[in-house]
This record gives C-alpha cells, sequence and structure tokens, in this order.
C-alpha cells in the first residue's frame, strides 16, 4: 500500500520538502561564514523543516550541528537536559573521549550537573535539585563555544521557537539571544515573524516568503502523477488558488483530496468541492469555539479584514467604513488577534491566518 505522499503539521525532509533553493543556499552561506542568522515567517509557513534541512547539511559536512526545539523545554530544568544531550550527542561518538571531555569542565558546573557515561556507552545527566535553574540554564548556554574549541571543529547550533520556548523564562530566552552573539558558534535562531521587533544586531535577517508556484505544482504533480493519479494543470491551479500558496494549506488539501480519490486515481473540481466541505466540517466546532471566545469589535475587525482586506486598517477611511471606532479600540482589537495567531502580517497586508477559518467566516457571516 502506498503511504499518502503529502504531510502536514510537521516538520518535513527528504522528498516531502518543496523548493526553498535559494533561501536554502543563502543560510548555508551565511552559517558556513560564521554569521549569525535569525530565520522568521508566518506559522506553518516551513521554517523548521528549513532549519532541520540546513543542519542536516552541515552535519552531513562533518561541522557539529545540534538542533534545539524549544517548544519541548517545559521548564529550565528540561532545556539544560535537551542542550547538553544534543550537544554532547552531536560532538562526541565515543564513550572514552566524552568520559574524558566531563572530567575537564569547570568543577563549579559540575557541582550542578552531574554526567557520566554507562558502559554501555549511554550519558546519563542529573542536576542538582538545589541549584538556580535559570541561572544555571544560562550558564551552560556556553558549552557549545567550550565544546567547539575542544573538539577543534565548527559548530552551528540552531534555536527554534524562540518566542513560545515552551514555558521558558522571558530572561532565559533573551540570554539565548545574547549568547548567540558570542564568537566562537554560528547560530540559527528561528522564530515568528514580527514586524514590531527591531533590526537584531549581529544577525543577518531573513524573512521566509511563500514557495514559489512552480515548484509547489511540481510537487503536486509529481506526487499524483508517481502514485498512478490523473491530474491537469488547471486543477493544480485551482488547488493553489484556494490554499493561495501557503505551504500548510496546500498540503492539507492535497491530503484530504488523495484520500478521497485514491479508489478512482482521478481528480476533479467536484473532488475539490467534497474537500473543502470535509475540512470545513472537521473543523467548524473548532472554528465555532474560537469565533464565541472573541469581543464584539474583536469579530467586526475580523469580518472587516475579510471584506476589505488588511491593508491600511488603521487609516480613517478604512476605520469609518466599517465602524470600528477609536484606534486605539483598534489597536488593542489587533493586538488579542495577533496574540491568538489569527491574525498574521504578509509583507503589506494583515490577513486572517487560517485560510479556512477565513472562509468559515465569509460564508457563514458576509454571505
Amino acid at each position: 500500500m502506498i503511504n499518502n505522499p503529502f504531510r502536514c503539521g510537521e516538520p518535513v525532509s527528504g522528498d516531502f520538502f518543496v523548493g526553498r533553493y535559494r533561501e536554502r543556499e543563502l543560510l548555508l552561506s551565511e552559517l558556513n561564514a560564521g554569521h549569525n542568522v535569525l530565520l522568521t515567517g508566518p506559522r506553518q509557513f516551513g521554517k523548521s523543516s528549513m532549519a532541520k534541512k540546513v543542519m542536516a547539511e552541515f552535519e552531513k559536512r562533518g561541522v557539529m550541528s545540534i538542533y534545539i526545539d524549544l517548544d519541548r523545554a517545559f521548564s529550565p530544568a528540561r532545556f539544560i537536559e535537551i542542550y547538553l544531550s544534543e550537544l554532547l550527542r552531536s560532538a562526541f561518538r565515543q564513550a572514552k573521549e566524552l568520559r574524558a571531555f566531563i572530567e575537564e569542565l569547570n568543577h563549579e558546573l559540575k557541582q550542578h550537573v552531574f554526567l557520566r557515561v554507562e558502559q554501555t556507552g549511554e550519558l546519563v545527566l542529573d542536576l542538582n535539585e538545589e541549584s538556580d535553574m535559570v541561572s544555571l540554564a544560562g550558564a551552560v548556554l556556553t558549552l557549545a563555544r567550550h565544546t567547539a574549541d575542544y573538539k577543534k571543529r565548527p559548530c552551528i547550533l540552531c534555536f527554534d521557537e524562540v518566542s513560545q520556548g515552551g514555558n521558558l523564562p522571558a530572561s532565559l530566552r533573551k540570554r539565548i539571544m545574547e549568547v548567540a552573539c558570542s564568537a566562537g558558534v554560528s547560530y540559527l535562531i528561528v522564530d515568528l515573524e514580527s514586524v514590531s521587533r527591531p533590526k537584531l544586531p549581529g544577525y543577518f535577517q531573513l524573512s521566509l516568503p511563500k514557495i514559489e508556484k512552480r515548484y509547489l505544482k511540481a510537487h503536486i504533480k509529481i506526487r499524483l502523477e508517481n502514485a498512478g493519479f490523473r491530474i491537469t494543470d488547471k486543477i493544480i491551479d485551482e488547488i493553489l488558488d484556494i490554499s493561495e500558496g501557503h505551504p500548510h494549506f496546500t498540503q492539507m488539501i492535497c491530503r484530504e483530496l488523495w484520500n478521497r480519490a485514491h479508489g478512482s486515481k482521478v481528480i476533479s473540481s467536484k473532488d475539490i468541492v467534497k474537500t473543502l466541505e470535509a475540512l470545513f466540517y472537521a473543523q467548524s466546532e473548532y472554528y465555532t469555539h474560537v469565533w464565541r471566545g472573541l469581543s464584539l469589535h474583536q469579530k467586526n475587525l475580523l469580518l472587516a479584514i475579510g471584506r476589505g482586506g488588511g491593508n491600511k486598517i488603521f487609516s480613517q477611511d478604512f476605520v469609518a467604513r466599517y465602524g470600528l471606532g477609536s484606534f486605539s479600540t483598534v489597536q488593542k482589537s489587533l493586538s488579542r488577534l495577533r496574540t491568538e495567531y489569527i491574525v498574521e502580517r504578509q509583507k503589506e497586508n494583515l490577513v486572517i491566518r487560517d485560510m479556512f477559518f477565513k472562509r468559515w467566516i465569509m460564508r457563514r457571516y458576509l454571505t
């Protein structure tokens, strides 16, 4: 049985990774030159997939490549465990060498972090529960440079989901950004797009755009035709028009189409309509819950964005046309909508992030 060739909701690699050749080469070039990179972009745009792709390439080149998903770090103690495990796994392949490295660690650090290597080669890590875990995490961050110097190998360290950071305190996330500006290790910081954030000194900043339509189109066609499906370019264009070229929603639609048309191996416009209905139905209860949790003004602002687009929403014309009241009220509602990731900025426009939620709103309240 052939597995569904489309993936969504998780980082992808291999044949599931689509396009982004220019951005990939740019990241490889900047990091290889010893520069730090801040990779941003909207949610579900493929930032984590891109980061993992780049880190895997450096690992093939013999570079110490450490990927840390901060979404897994639900406490400073858990962060320390993840950080040390990934760092030492990448740096040391032989138990004897790792034992020698542990012996040479700073005596003060060894008062708080207990490391040993079992006969099986397994690394065992324990923390002194009386230690200040936030301060200890800050101190442990410097071990990447120490390890790189010890191994005499270049090192690239990726921190993903920095703004989320599990339950990490803001002071620790700030410390991560500060340590990344020190010499000796190149850092790839992956974060959400933030229009309010000033340019960060010491970073090359790259905002991940949408995948070029030609690559998405080729990906859909090849994945389906390799499995014996028949699909025309016109139908693929219809899919991309509906998904607005968003990588996550494109994959979501194609995944459902595959499931629905697997028997006939033919995809038509009728299949797309049925697929959208199925996706709407599956998400309807969740969308109703989100909608009911919004204030009346937040709902009206979403309806205004749906009707008039998200460009110049603070203009006098936009506010007056949709009866949104004062500019300060619009700002307050927008802040909540952005905090909840309901609305995000894409280039110059504010958009409803979930295209299915947008269509759900339009169908239910604007038709």
